[in-house]
């Protein structure tokens, strides 16, 4: 399909009619529904040759961080049910990324959906299901499946988002020995890099030491940017006292 085919297909169901569908509409719905599937489609599109453009999103001028915020408002609006949160959570780890996006960028967004510390405890319950799921799916599969790299990768992503849950319910703690147990990172190291870097994203500077300091007690090595940029926030932390 030519991308030109494809913003003739979507102008009758553009992001702002979609969002003036009110939620006492009886349509409101399968608005919803279909503004999962755009968000599906084009997201599949990033990854397989569906349509002639090399990024899908940009091609039809949508932003993918701003039309997934679109569909976690309007979904949750119907609800914030179980069903509901283990799909988003889902579209938020994993599928296809524009260019100019990574899942963390969605990852936050899904955050910001989820408003109270009910939903925010029943997303972590969420994901660690999905986690056990995708792991137990890594069990039975060859060392060399095809399969293996993405389930790693969404495990990984999953721990992720159980991680940001847990920091911003102010127990970072159990979202920190949950992510260095299950995610499934090449070795410790990576792990402990990657924390970092996510916790370095959200601008927590005090959590980001907290963090190398249990990477280096669980005798990790940590890499000479990150053990510089330690040094650099201990000081800053230290002339402020």
């Amino acid at each position: 399909m030519k991308i030109q085919e494809l913003r003739k297909l979507l102008s009758a169901s553009d992001k702002e009619r979609l969002e003036k569908v009110p939620f006492e509409s009886e349509y409101y719905p399968r608005a919803v529904k279909l503004l999962s599937d755009i968000y599906h489609l084009i997201c599949a599109a990033c990854n397989y040759y569906l349509f002639s453009t090399e990024d899908p999103f940009r091609s039809i001028g949508w932003e993918q961080s701003n039309l997934f915020e679109l569909l976690v408002k309007k979904t949750f609006a119907l609800g914030y049910t179980r069903v509901n949160i283990a799909q988003l959570l889902l579209d938020a780890t994993g599928g296809g990324l524009s260019r100019e996006s990574l899942h963390i960028e969605q990852e936050l967004v899904l955050l910001g959906g989820l408003k109270t510390s009910d939903v925010k405890l029943m997303a972590i319950e969420e994901a660690k299901k999905l986690i056990e799921g995708k792991t137990e799916k890594l069990m039975e599969k060859g060392m060399h499946s095809n399969q293996k790299y993405y389930l790693e990768e969404a495990v990984n992503e999953l721990c992720g988002m159980v991680l940001l849950i847990s920091i911003r319910l102010g127990e970072p703690e159990e979202g920190i020995n949950y992510y260095f147990k299950y995610t499934r990172m090449l070795n410790r190291e990576i792990t402990l890099y990657c924390a970092l870097d996510m916790i370095n994203i959200i601008e927590n500077d005090d959590l980001w030491i907290k963090v190398y300091e249990y990477g280096v007690k669980k005798r990790i090595k940590p890499r000479d940017c990150l053990k510089d940029r330690y040094e650099i926030l201990k000081k800053e932390k230290e002339s402020k006292i």
